[in-house]
């Protein structure tokens, strides 16, 4: 007969799947994935993994689950270290993945959370890995305003923000597989569309990075290139 309570036998349950986790942040328990150790998962590991992965994305960016979408979001998970945050009932609540392209280099390749999780819960999470790997670069490419914030908590420096990017800086972008010659580090129209479903444009409070995504248009799917400098 099973003594177990419910909360400690989900936790049993999602050790088993993934071993100990890393750490925990706001509530929630990490849990990591190496790129190369997705494809020695098991089939109903993995799809455990990406049925909570599009659940996640789709509350977080108001998406339906349209074929394209799950495709999209099975593609990114494999595409580096993934980790990924469970609540106390054993739910994925948020994930984030990064690359390392090169041993100074983090690319922040996507996050997402559901919008009932802790607020500051990706912001928390990244700050946890960047302190862990402590690169000397930090690239990601968003349209999203409260990106720009996270790395102005993380990093003591923000390019092309505070200034504009030097030619290690543009380096360390092509490393990342980003081809862009805007010095402004913007690639018009690579969304398509506005990431997020909703209508309303998102918006930073610090007036300097509401002035600095305003150059972009949102909606027509255009993309700032961001480098972090100097983790805090």
């Amino acid at each position: 007969m099973n003594n177990l309570k419910p909360e400690a036998r989900v936790w049993k349950g999602i050790r088993g799947w993934f071993g100990q986790p890393l750490f925990d942040c706001l509530g929630t328990k990490v849990f990591k994935i190496e790129k190369e150790e997705f494809s020695e998962l098991s089939p109903e590991r993995v799809v455990t993994i990406e049925k909570g992965a599009i659940g996640v994305a789709s509350l977080g960016f108001a998406r339906e689950k349209t074929p394209e979408f799950i495709l999209d979001v099975k593609q990114h998970l494999r595409a580096g270290r993934l980790y990924c945050c469970f609540d106390q009932t054993g739910e994925m609540v948020a994930f984030r993945i990064i690359e390392i392209p090169r041993h100074d280099i983090v690319y922040l390749a996507g996050a997402v959370k559901t919008p009932l999780s802790p607020r500051h819960l990706i912001r928390e999470l990244t700050g946890k890995i960047l302190k862990e790997s402590n690169p000397d670069y930090v690239v990601t490419r968003t349209q999203n305003p409260h990106v720009v914030d996270m790395l102005l908590d993380l990093c003591t420096a923000v390019i092309p923000l505070d200034r504009l990017p030097e030619a290690d800086e543009i380096e360390a972008v092509t490393t990342c597989g980003i081809n862009c010659t805007d010095e402004r580090l913007i690639t018009p129209k690579h969304y398509g569309s506005s990431m997020i479903g909703a209508r309303e444009k998102p918006e930073s409070k610090n007036p300097r990075v509401k002035n600095f995504m305003d150059e972009i248009d949102y909606f027509d799917g255009d993309a700032r290139i961001l480098v972090g400098r100097g983790i805090k």
